[in-house]
């Protein structure tokens, strides 16, 4: 069985009221709220930086580009980035543009990078 993981937060003021708030969560569900506050706040790629789609459900996966652009989204929703790719796919070809939410692109890795 999964285990649960309570989270004391300390003390904020409602009010004239002064609260603490425990939270009980599942170490999956808190593996997940880490993975995509640690993914959607660590990078933030800018013009020039070569990317990669790293988000196995995309038709696009394993495309790699050059980042041309970066644009928020409406109503606060995060950003998307604009990049021509550098490589061929199934999907695409050297040379396409594609647009992505930053939650599916990593920074590329040099073929002389050692991981």
């Amino acid at each position: 069985m999964e285990g649960i993981i309570c989270i004391q937060l300390p003390p904020w003021s409602l009010g004239r009221q002064i609260s603490t708030m425990t939270i009980r969560i599942t170490k999956r569900d808190l593996r997940k709220v880490i993975r995509e506050s640690f993914i959607s706040h660590t990078f933030e790629p800018a013009e020039g930086d070569h990317v990669v789609n790293n988000n196995p459900n995309c038709k696009h996966f394993g495309s790699e580009g050059l980042v041309i652009d970066v644009t928020s989204l409406r109503d606060d929703l995060g950003k998307a980035v604009t990049y021509e790719c550098t490589n061929d796919g199934p999907q695409w070809e050297k040379g396409d543009i594609l647009e992505k939410t930053m939650d599916q692109l990593i920074p590329a890795r040099s073929k002389n990078e050692n991981y």
